[in-house]
This record gives structure tokens, C-alpha cells and sequence, in this order.
């Protein structure tokens, strides 16, 4: 950690929550200097303990790795030597090896073995199956790792391959990261405890789940920067690393919380800051993005409902977030484009008269008029824009 700010705050949330059974937590922190790597990994002999006491009661632990950190602004690696402007850095996998040590990381392995291999059966008196979960199999064995860096590591393409390896390699079985260019810890710390404590503490079985319901009800964090996930699921019997990125629906600044690069006009290749946002509150709410290098504009887009790419993480509680599979790839970067042509191609079909000789079109009363102001409503651009519109994309 590159202070004790993050450290402290969840060491305090889940001291609280074990107070009366001290002996079920394991908290240690660790320092990240030059060449203390080894001597630093040595305090975690505890808790190498720790683990293989209860795998032998069968309460395998679940484990909670924070690594709090600076992220090099140029390749986007984690410094574990020196500040803001200098240091030694390198990928997540190496830190991991190095601080966390062998022993310590087969007792992780070790406890996720017995918890997967778990049979054991909880029924009530009756009988009956409980109304929840209460097996090892279900509650134990959890790695996960929580990576907060000032700059947006996660969303750099070497190094996310790094955070994909260690789940793909079975090393972690789910990844929290934060793609925000400026993600200071106060600003994330109260996602970072709640996910300790509502995944270790009350023992949420499906993580993706549990996030949900935890960022549905802290948005507000959503207003600095992403959350990009990397977790495995099982399948089948068969282990799938899946990869998905939380943003929030920003009006004026991100539509549906992705940046975009695309432009519909042939020849024009825009960088994300010369895409504009705005957005349209009359009715329904409606996002649509404008290229300002070549004016071209896309069709509006309802942002209170499901589409290709984006899912809402809860339409109740949590309407304007939105999350997608991530990285971007090139059909959810065109998203607006193949939309806008889209429309503009139905409209032609539609514009063209059928079951009548051309230039008369047979219609009932009104019937003509709602027609023409339905296609005006699909594929023009209403230039009624949000004043909040205006601001500059960040």
C-alpha cells in the first residue's frame, strides 16, 4: 500500500463486524518498498496458518488482497518503489508473486480446492433445504482482488491481460478494478468495504450479484470514474473468465458510460474527445453524439431501457447505470453509427409508397400525419439540445 488510508478503513469495518470471534479474521498489512518484498511476505506466516487450521476444520476462508498503489501515467504498470513522479514499476502478476509469496499463495489455492470440493449437505430440522446457503462450497474458498491505482492500470491492454491471467490461471477468482484517470482511495473506499463485508463478512454467493446491489446503491462513485470487473464462472463444469466494465450514464459526458471513437462519415477518424454528448429529457430520456470534426450527427438513442450492448445493472434503483462487455470491442464502438444507419435505411423503406400507385398513399384519417411525425422523430436530429450539453467531455 502506498499509505494507510485504505488499509485502516476496511481493517476497521471488519474489526467491527468480529469483534466477539477475533480468532475467524486475518488482517495484515504490507508496505511496498524497494528490495523489503521478502521481509514484508514473511508477516503473512500467520496467516498462512490461519488458512491451514481452518481448511482442517473445514471453514475454508475466503481471502481479500487490496494493493493500493500508483499507476506509471505513461505504461500504466503499478509502482512498488518510490512516489508520484519516480519509482520502479511493474504488472500486477509480479507484485503479487513477490509480496504475497508461495506459501502464502498455495494456501489460497488450498483453501479454494476445499471449498469447491466440498459435499457436505445443510438441511433444517425438517429436512428441508434452508432458505440460504450455508456450505463451504458456497461461502468459502473466495480470492478476490481489489486493485486501486490513481491511474487507469485496468484499462491498459498489457496489463489487463496480466489481471485476466491471474483468473484465467486460477490464481484469483474475482478482480475489482478502477479505469477513472484520477481514482483517489476516499473515493472508492466505501465500494471496497462494503464488497469485503458483503462478500466475506455475510457471505454473498454470486459476487457479480453482490456488486451489483452494492454499486446500485453507491452511484455516486460511478460520477469519478468505472469499475471493470474480471471474474470466473462455471459453466458446465468448465471455468470462463468473464470480463465487464460498470460505468454511469453522464449526460453531456458519457453515453451509456463508454467513450467512443467512431464517426459515420467515411474518412473521418475522431479521437474520443472530439465525440460530444447531449442528451434529450422531453418524454423518454435520449442520448445521441455528435462528431465535432465533421458535424455529423448520430439518431437518439432511449437510455431508460436495455439495448445490443448495454444492460442495466438494476432498471429500479439504478436506471442510468449501465454495464458492457469489456474490453470495447469494434461492433459496440459503431454502436452509434450502425444505429443512425440503420434508421436511416428504415426510413427510406418506410417513406416508399406500397399498395397504391406512386406519389398516392392510402391512409386513414390523422393516420398520414402521425406517420410522417414518427419517421421526423427517428431520424432527425432535434437541435433542442441540453444546455449541459456544452461542457467539455472529460
Amino acid at each position: 500500500m502506498k499509505d494507510d488510508y485504505l488499509g485502516l478503513t476496511v481493517k476497521c469495518e471488519v474489526d467491527n463486524h468480529y469483534r466477539d470471534n477475533r480468532k475467524n479474521l486475518f488482517v495484515q498489512g504490507l508496505h511496498m518498498r524497494m528490495g523489503v518484498h521478502v521481509s514484508e511476505s514473511r508477516k503473512l506466516a500467520e496467516g498462512v496458518q490461519f488458512m491451514k487450521r481452518n481448511i482442517e476444520g473445514e471453514f475454508p476462508p475466503n481471502t481479500y488482497v487490496i494493493i493500493d498503489t500508483h499507476s506509471d501515467e505513461y505504461s500504466g504498470m503499478l509502482q512498488h518503489t518510490g512516489g508520484h513522479t519516480g519509482g520502479t514499476n511493474t504488472n500486477i502478476t509480479e507484485i503479487v508473486t513477490a509480496y504475497l509469496g508461495k506459501e502464502f499463495l498455495k494456501g489460497m489455492e488450498n483453501a479454494s480446492v476445499a471449498a469447491r470440493n466440498d459435499k457436505t449437505v445443510v438441511t433444517t430440522e425438517r429436512g428441508k433445504q434452508p432458505w440460504c446457503n450455508l456450505t463451504a462450497k458456497a461461502r468459502g474458498g473466495r480470492r478476490v482482488l481489489l486493485l486501486v491505482s490513481c491511474g487507469p492500470a485496468i484499462r491498459v491492454h498489457h496489463h489487463f491481460d496480466s489481471v485476466v491471467e491471474l483468473v484465467n490461471k486460477d490464481v484469483f477468482d474475482f478482480v475489482l478494478g478502477f479505469g477513472g484517470s484520477g481514482t483517489l482511495p476516499s473515493f472508492v473506499s466505501s465500494v471496497v468495504r462494503s464488497l469485503v463485508v458483503e462478500s466475506g463478512v455475510f457471505g454473498g454467493t454470486d459476487m457479480w450479484a453482490s456488486f451489483c446491489s452494492l454499486i446500485a446503491s453507491n452511484q455516486s462513485v460511478l460520477d469519478y470514474t468505472t469499475a471493470v470487473l474480471v471474474y470466473a464462472v462455471t459453466v458446465d463444469g468448465k471455468r470462463h473468465v468473464e470480463c465487464r466494465q460498470i460505468a454511469k450514464n453522464m449526460p453531456g459526458l458519457r453515453a451509456f458510460g463508454a467513450e467512443y471513437k467512431s464517426c459515420g462519415t467515411a474518412g473521418c477518424n475522431p479521437s474520443p474527445s472530439h465525440i460530444r454528448v447531449f442528451n434529450r429529457n422531453k418524454g423518454r430520456p435520449k442520448v445521441s453524439v455528435r462528431c465535432l470534426k465533421c458535424g455529423w450527427k448520430s439518431a437518439w438513442v432511449r437510455t431508460d431501457e436495455d439495448n445490443k450492448h448495454f444492460k442495466r445493472v438494476q432498471a429500479v434503483l439504478a436506471p442510468q447505470v449501465f454495464w458492457h462487455h469489456f474490453p470495447p470491442s469494434t461492433d459496440l464502438q459503431n454502436f452509434f453509427v450502425d444505429l443512425t444507419n440503420k434508421t436511416k435505411d428504415e426510413s427510406k423503406v418506410s417513406s416508399q409508397p406500397s399498395g397504391a400507385k406512386e406519389g398516392k398513399v392510402k391512409a386513414g384519417k390523422g393516420k398520414g400525419k402521425n406517420k410522417r411525425h414518427d419517421m421526423i422523430d427517428a431520424d432527425m436530429i432535434d437541435e433542442e439540445f441540453d444546455p449541459i450539453a456544452m461542457e467539455v467531455d472529460r
